[in-house]
């Protein structure tokens, strides 16, 4: 997988699979995204974070925020790469993992696994300013929006593969008999 593409990456290692899936929540989605399956070997982690990673490099940036646990690999090796401090955040988004800090002036990219709303970057966004820290960017290994609104900041991503599940009434998969898969 020499030449591979980010999206060759995420389908070889399970990380997006297409088909017909109900959903926790009980809706219905035609692709299921697994990020954690492709960030789990170093190698591939290493490629798709360098599609981020490219697009900061001359930026000086200090400090890279894992915006989820899903997203810690991806960040550590972000940080790795642009030789930046990793922290984490709770589970909520509100406020760094215990023993975590942001500091007055520090640059700062938030990276997340899937990014489905920039509305879930929101908590991010406020911990950065109350540290009056700088948000320079956003980097998401997956970015899975149907609606994209501008954001004031760098928007990068590895690979762009919109994510609309959809109520299991309204599902066109199953209205054209397509069998349902549980999770």
């Amino acid at each position: 997988m020499a030449d591979a593409s980010p999206i060759d990456i995420l389908v070889a290692t399970g990380a997006v699979t297409e088909g017909h899936f109900l959903l926790p929540d009980g809706s219905h989605a035609e692709r299921l995204l697994r990020v954690g399956k492709a960030t789990q070997f170093a190698p591939y982690n290493r490629r798709l974070c360098y599609q981020i990673v490219r697009h900061f490099l001359e930026l000086d940036i200090h400090v890279i925020v894992a915006a989820s646990v899903g997203a810690i690999p991806a960040a550590v090796e972000v940080g790795r790469q642009l030789e930046a401090r990793t922290v984490f955040v709770d589970a909520d988004g509100a406020a760094l993992h215990e023993g975590f800090e942001l500091h007055e002036g520090e640059r700062v990219v938030v990276v997340v696994d899937i990014l489905l709303e920039d509305r879930g970057l929101d908590p991010h966004a406020a911990l950065i300013r109350r540290a009056d820290a700088r948000l320079i960017g956003i980097g998401s290994i997956v970015d899975a929006r149907t609606a994209k609104t501008r954001m004031m900041v760098r928007d990068v991503c590895a690979a762009r593969l919109p994510y609309a599940p959809v109520p299991a009434e309204r599902c066109p998969l199953c209205a054209s008999g397509v069998p349902l898969s549980a999770l």
